[in-house]
């Protein structure tokens, strides 16, 4: 028993000396080289900064893409008890997407379309089955075309740098039992980058319009829109080039929608970045997006610039969506066009054109045959066999 208790005093000494010596060799590192730091965040703030007065000339340039993918496909097996294959489950099913350096991308549908899918697969967080995503030269640190497939884990790390990600549910994003501080710092510890980040958390803090007494709160303790200012500074944190923003605002209030937006923009015009924005509001998709795909079931069924694609869309599906959009203009008003019946299963998904069972003006060719995605004018994309 003796021996038990002197066993016991020990381990409580030793972890006490440990904990104090972690605490001594952390400490310089919280003071140290704060005018240095300042100069990372004032770098943060400006670099990157582009002139995006002369973006539209580049936004159908191939040679200033930052990522597209060819004939993607990210399929997920069906099992039974027993682990054998019944099925696929077609949630991206050869996309061709490009997506040009300064601009934001747009891809809408209605949910279970694979919008979230197909951007998990850009990102290097779902496997594609088939196919290609390609990173441009502004998004490899050899300047050269890099297959996203092909990047080991320390490559799919450095590409993560590169891309912030923006969830729906700012709540779910953020862990309700760790300081807002240590959740925008966290980013950085992960990639190396601790010198001066609790002031570089300061910056990130008052560039998304919060205050840095924030950073020692909780997210329970902030509003909506405020939580989602904090999932947006977490995501600058390491300067990416690209944010991928996942129905940023679904989940907020109307009125606070306009700040995350207005603030998006602001973000976007100061940083040079490139937005890739995927939601179900046609109008947040057309007050934010310089080109928008339209998808069904997996695949694209249209794709163009945004103000022709809301202006005059060209696939049925298409044109439902936008006549659903609310207009406050008597003159501006579309026909509503309703659709009838449930957007099927990808893992059944129905032969030929899988928007054959719903659409208006559906022939027996279209039951029969997918129709390619091919471009009908300059720079407008479609697949319907009845679209000239």
């Amino acid at each position: 028993m003796n021996y038990t208790l002197e066993a016991f005093f020990w381990i409580i000494i030793a972890s006490i000396f440990l904990v104090s010596l972690t605490v001594l060799l952390t400490m310089p590192k919280l003071h140290s080289k704060k005018s240095k730091d300042s100069g990372v965040i004032h770098h943060l703030k400006e670099s990157n900064t582009g002139d995006r007065r002369d973006r539209g000339k580049n936004l159908n340039q191939e040679s200033f893409f930052m990522i597209k993918t060819e004939s993607l496909a990210t399929h997920f097996p069906i099992r039974d008890f027993f682990g054998s294959e019944l099925g696929l489950v077609k949630a991206v099913d050869g996309v061709d997407i490009t997506i040009t350096k300064g601009s934001t991308f747009g891809i809408v549908g209605e949910s279970g379309c694979g919008k979230t899918t197909l951007a998990r697969t850009i990102l290097g967080l779902e496997k594609s089955t088939s196919g290609s995503t390609i990173l441009g030269s502004e998004m490899s640190e050899d300047r050269k075309e890099t297959n996203i497939e092909e990047l080991d884990r320390a490559g799919l790390r450095e590409l993560r740098r590169k891309i912030g990600v923006v969830f729906q549910d700012p709540m779910g994003a953020l862990n309700p039992r760790i300081l807002v501080k240590d959740q925008i710092c966290e980013p950085m510890v992960i990639h190396n980058q601790k010198e001066g980040m609790r002031e570089r958390a300061k910056e990130l803090l008052e560039m998304v319009g919060l205050n840095p007494d924030h950073l020692y709160r909780y997210p329970h303790q902030f509003s909506g829109g405020q939580r989602q200012r904090i999932v947006i500074a977490r995501a600058l944190a390491l300067e990416p080039k690209m944010l991928i923003l996942d129905e940023p605002t679904s989940a907020l209030d109307v009125s606070v929608q306009s700040q995350i937006l207005n603030l998006l923009k602001d973000l976007q015009e100061k940083l040079g970045l490139t937005y890739v924005f995927i939601s179900h509001d046609l109008s947040v998709i057309r007050h934010m997006c310089d080109r928008v795909a339209v998808m069904y079931l997996g695949k694209i069924v249209e794709e163009s610039e945004a103000e022709t694609l809301f202006s005059n869309p060209l696939h049925p599906y298409t044109q439902a969506l936008v006549s659903a959009i609310p207009s406050l203009d008597p003159k501006m008003r579309r026909e509503r066009i309703v659709l009838e019946g449930d957007v099927p299963s990808p893992a059944d998904p129905p032969s030929g054109c899988h928007f054959h069972p719903r659409c208006p003006i559906a022939e027996a060719n279209c039951s029969q045959v997918y129709p390619d995605l091919r471009e009908i004018k300059k720079g407008c994309h479609t697949a319907c066999h009845l679209v000239k």
